[in-house]
């Protein structure tokens, strides 16, 4: 995990600084996390467009989840009310990447057989690979809402901390060969965006009490109020709301991760 997802590394040194500075439960305002997770989008309910994508990249069912590249993320969060639990505002931004071989496939022209042509869904089942790498990269982009209940934390203690949360998204992507920007067989260049929504829900758990002494005794000044490692699951809905032609980037997302409250 900390092989694919380095944005994990540095929080997770700081959430463990914390541990000597966090001097019971505090209020925060903010709080900033880092997350990653296997995700594998739905990209095209059309069959040979999904055996296109695969012929590409492999099979998606297979590596995604096994041996693939996590989806990367990293999130702040305001809060804004904190009468009853806590109220916030989220702002995440992502990053999903995944390679392969270029495909050389038959030209199926009339007038040209036996020569070579840029592959599409209908004739990449001629598809051979080629030497040169080609990659898709996808960066999603969200805002949305968080509502955090933290009082069993705040009043009797227990190291635990359920959320839901829920905002809109925007799927930037681009498809490169040999570094280059790619181009489809019409010739237009091979990026795009996909909007959409998500519903998550998730749990904390407390780091503090790992070391509760050194907690309770250092100084009472610090802006650090806490460290938390989390499970998360989202359901991303994201079609451009049923509009033809897109990227399919839907997917049920699990992530871990592991975030710092700041006061």
């Amino acid at each position: 995990m900390n092989k694919r997802a380095p944005l994990l590394t540095s929080l997770l040194t700081l959430a463990f600084c914390t541990l000597g500075h966090a001097a019971g439960p505090k209020t925060p305002s903010w709080q900033l996390s880092a997350s990653a997770g296997p995700y594998k989008p739905h990209l095209s309910s059309n069959a040979d467009q999904r055996a296109h994508f695969d012929r590409y990249y492999g099979d998606t069912d297979q590596y995604t989840f096994e041996e693939g590249p996590m989806l990367q993320s990293l999130e702040t969060t305001w809060y804004v009310w904190n009468q009853s639990g806590l109220l916030g505002l989220s702002a995440r931004m992502g990053l999903w990447a995944i390679s392969g071989p270029a495909q050389r496939c038959l030209n199926d022209a009339e007038d040209a057989p036996g020569t070579y042509a840029p592959c599409t869904p209908a004739n990449a089942h001629t598809g051979v690979p080629g030497t040169t790498e080609t990659q898709l990269k996808v960066l999603p982009l969200s805002v949305g809402v968080v509502y955090r209940a933290n009082q069993l934390h705040q009043q009797l203690g227990i190291p635990l901390e359920a959320y839901v949360k829920g905002g809109v998204d925007y799927y930037v992507w681009w498809s490169t060969v040999g570094g280059e920007l790619a181009s489809t067989a019409a010739g237009d260049d091979g990026t795009g965006g996909t909007s959409g929504y998500h519903l998550g829900a998730g749990i904390n758990f407390n780091l503090d009490w790992l070391d509760p002494q050194t907690s309770r005794g250092h100084d009472y000044g610090t802006s650090l109020a806490g460290s938390y490692l989390f499970f998360e699951i989202n359901e991303i809905i994201a079609t451009s709301f049923g509009e033809t032609g897109r990227m399919d980037m839907s997917a049920t997302h699990y992530s871990v991760g592991i975030s710092i409250d700041f006061r």
